[in-house]
């Protein structure tokens, strides 16, 4: 990966700090001179470094700035529309029953918004995964001991999720994966979550329950439930569940397992969401900013 301090993630973190429509244009102008056809025939590094540089800003942004995070996303989205179109074998369009592109065609063409997606969504993956996930055998001292500082970067990434899969159709293919396996860690494996798992359900619950249940009446239902952390596996692997059934699950957290461990302001947002959700009809999701003044507001104070 490149430098931080490389001229390249210079212009983007410069990029960042006015995102609209001029610097958007810039943002997709210098990802396709450096990712030029010829290039990417020969290789994807070039690809993938910008799309890293990118994402990472993305995040860095956001957690600086978490009231805007909806101006990042939409430029971030902005420019990916402006994205040649190339061959590339990553990338998740294919139907569920099918082995990954690199096992069936060396090339695949994806649309710029694809490529973007894909990169966010391994992003996001990485970082949530850490909080969503239990890693250790469930402990009371330690899940009590968890700071603020926690609970907010939790809260940053995945509002970052959430408002990408609202804003960006062309993104929720690439990030339903990411949704999907939080929806099964939260709600449908048992009631000792890995804690931040509960802000992670807040965030998508009000930043994304709008256009999560618009996606799945669309005929996309959840599959997989019961994960076991010791062997990172979904027990329950061909389970299906539509999006009354997330409803009625998230009405009930926390857990008796989970309920004397979360701090109150974490019970607080979750019962805002709770309540935001009841009933399963959402009117809108809420943008970056209600986020940060109404369900995260306690992120702020030490």
């Amino acid at each position: 990966m490149a430098s931080s301090t490389s001229p390249v993630n210079q212009t983007i973190s410069a990029l960042f700090e006015n995102p609209n429509g001029d610097s958007g244009n810039e943002l997709a102008a210098l990802i396709n001179q450096e990712i030029g056809m010829e290039s990417f025939k020969r290789s994807t590094a070039s690809q993938l470094t910008i799309l890293s540089s990118i994402t990472q800003q993305l995040v860095d942004s956001s957690l600086a700035h978490r009231e805007t995070i909806d101006d990042f996303v939409t430029f971030v989205s902005f420019a990916s529309l402006q994205i040649n179109s190339k061959p590339t074998p990553i990338g998740s369009i294919r139907k569920d029953d099918e082995p990954p592109l690199s096992k069936i065609a060396p090339f695949h063409p994806v649309s710029g918004p694809t490529i973007v997606g894909e990169n966010l969504a391994e992003k996001i993956s990485d970082t949530v995964r850490d909080a969503t996930s239990r890693a250790v055998t469930p402990d009371d001292s330690r899940d009590r001991s968890l700071s603020k500082r926690y609970y907010r970067t939790v809260s940053v990434q995945t509002t970052i999720l959430a408002r990408a899969f609202a804003l960006s159709e062309s993104f929720r293919g690439p990030l339903w994966s990411v949704i999907e396996d939080i929806l099964i860690k939260g709600l449908f494996s048992g009631d000792h979550q890995e804690p931040g798992a509960f802000i992670a359900l807040a965030a998508l619950m009000l930043g994304a329950g709008k256009e999560i249940k618009e996606y799945m009446d669309g005929g996309r239902k959840g599959q997989g439930k019961a994960w076991l952390w010791y062997n990172d596996v979904r027990t329950e692997a061909e389970a299906k569940w539509e999006w009354k059934d997330v409803v009625e699950a998230f009405k009930h957290q926390p857990g008796q397992g989970m309920n004397d461990r979360l701090p109150d302001y974490v019970k607080n947002t979750l019962e805002l969401a709770q309540r935001y959700v009841e009933g399963g009809l959402i009117e809108e999701s809420w943008d970056s900013e209600r986020l940060a003044e109404e369900a995260f507001d306690w992120a702020n104070v030490d």
